[in-house]
């Protein structure tokens, strides 16, 4: 009898383990996906075994049986808010899918109702919280928030403690403190701007781009300005610069990969286009091995 207490005990700890699922992609621009067409349906193609899955979509997929039967105990606060807008939208636009994704998680109803109820107030911390700063600073120092639209972030994120302290102030609405601007800005912006680069694109052939001379030079003259770009090119030249100055940290592993390939095949095809590249991109030689030291194992 003892025995089997014990193993009771050891097997309940065990499968309340772990506490909480990964947090790699609480950052995601869940809005993003959830409002690109062509992006969802991909999600929940994969969701529902239709279609290949990119490693993030994987990933979730891996625990929403977890998280379904859970009623999503062990989600974040972000994983909840990114499972809220999801379902909202399938439900919204693809109705069907929602009866499949039921029919598959959940086919006899026994935890769809735990599930709504668990996560309908889930909401963006991030977000509310940068929206209660701009629109404070909006009302009390508007001077201020020109400064910000220049482009003010924390990229260390050196003062996040400082707005974990603080946070009770800031919500409330106490701004006695002149110093509580800078550090809150400091923070909150410091979370808001580390947040991923939309994934997208992360399925995207990469190989049958650098190997196709004509394709490669078409994505080069886009990225130096030089030709009209795809709608493809220009979402990844639009995050060039800052890939660039931060040595690729807000890239996932397959944007990382897709990078180094490119830059591989520049090098290797058209030295000439890669010093042009790198003289518009880093022109100052500031960011180079940075960015070759974050790509080499990608």
């Amino acid at each position: 009898m003892k025995f089997l207490v014990v193993l009771s005990a050891v097997l309940a700890v065990a499968l309340a383990r772990p506490d909480s699922y990964k947090t790699d992609h609480d950052g995601l621009d869940i809005e993003g996906i959830v409002n690109n067409p062509e992006a969802l349906a991909k999600v929940t193609a994969c969701f529902l075994e239709k279609s290949p899955c990119t490693p993030i979509a994987a990933e979730f997929k891996s625990v929403l049986p977890d998280a379904t039967e859970t009623a999503c105990s062990k989600c974040t606060a972000a994983q909840k808010h990114m499972l809220k807008l999801y379902l909202l939208k399938v439900r919204e636009t693809a109705p069907d899918d929602l009866k499949a994704l039921k029919t598959k998680y959940d086919p006899d109803s026994k935890h769809i109702d735990a599930l709504i109820a668990a996560i309908k107030d889930a909401s963006n911390m991030r977000n509310d919280m940068l929206k209660l700063y701009l629109l404070k600073v909006r009302e009390t120092a508007p001077d201020d928030l020109k400064a910000l639209k220049t482009k003010y972030y924390d990229p260390d994120s050196k003062h996040i403690d400082a707005l974990i302290a603080a946070i009770k102030d800031a919500t409330t609405g106490r701004w006695t403190n002149p110093k509580m601007k800078v550090l809150v800005l400091s923070a909150v912006l410091a979370i808001a701007l580390a947040a991923p680069y939309s994934t997208d694109n992360d399925d995207l052939d990469v190989e049958a781009i650098v190997c196709n001379p004509e394709t490669l030079s078409k994505v080069t003259q886009c990225f130096l300005d030089k030709g009209p770009c795809s709608d493809v090119a220009a979402q990844f030249k639009s995050v060039l610069p800052d890939a660039t100055a931060t040595a690729c940290r807000k890239c996932t592993p397959a944007q990382k990969h897709m990078l180094k390939r490119y830059l591989q095949q520049v090098k290797d095809t058209s030295p000439d286009d890669l010093q042009a590249l790198r003289e518009k991109y880093d022109p100052d030689s500031q960011h180079i091995d940075a960015l070759v030291a974050a790509l080499k194992d990608a």
